[in-house]
């Protein structure tokens, strides 16, 4: 296949369509991450505070007591 005129224009097309797709889906991504982190902000505050409590009296904090 020779690069010709019409070749460069599918090409274009294709480039701008792809653009398209994932400027949506990143938009879809960011929306879902923001709900989710909603969903989780308060779950989440609790338990840095309770991780910096236990840090403050002097226990170690793993995994397993986080």
């Amino acid at each position: 296949m020779t690069i010709n005129d019409e070749t460069l224009r599918i090409l274009t097309d294709l480039q701008v369509t792809l653009a398209d797709v994932v400027d949506t889906e990143t938009r879809s991504l960011v929306r879902a991450w923001a709900r989710a982190w909603d969903q989780i902000a308060a779950e989440w505050e609790a338990t840095v505070a309770e991780v910096l409590a236990l840090q403050a009296d002097g226990q170690i904090v793993t995994a397993a007591t986080a």
